[in-house]
């Protein structure tokens, strides 16, 4: 599966998520721009568990800061 095809994967699944309609995009901020907090991003996860099938490592959140970067792990979890 192509990185583009997850990262709207992704933002499909993060919509539904927010508190109000924000525009979501591959380079977008999921703390700081869209204001995910802690348990939302725990739905999140498990989320992208169910759909791809995967066991999401917490400890790779840290390095999770945009859209595109969730969707590099997603890919190489897949792999």
């Amino acid at each position: 599966m192509e990185q583009t095809e997850i990262e709207q994967q992704l933002i499909e699944l993060i919509k539904p998520l927010l508190d109000k309609p924000t525009p979501v995009s591959a380079d977008t901020d999921l703390v700081h721009e869209v204001g995910l907090p802690s348990l939302k991003v725990m739905e999140l996860i498990v989320e992208v568990e169910d759909t791809y099938d995967i066991s999401y490592p917490l400890n790779q959140l840290q390095d999770v800061r945009t859209v595109k970067d969730l969707a590099q792990s997603v890919q190489q979890l897949m792999s």
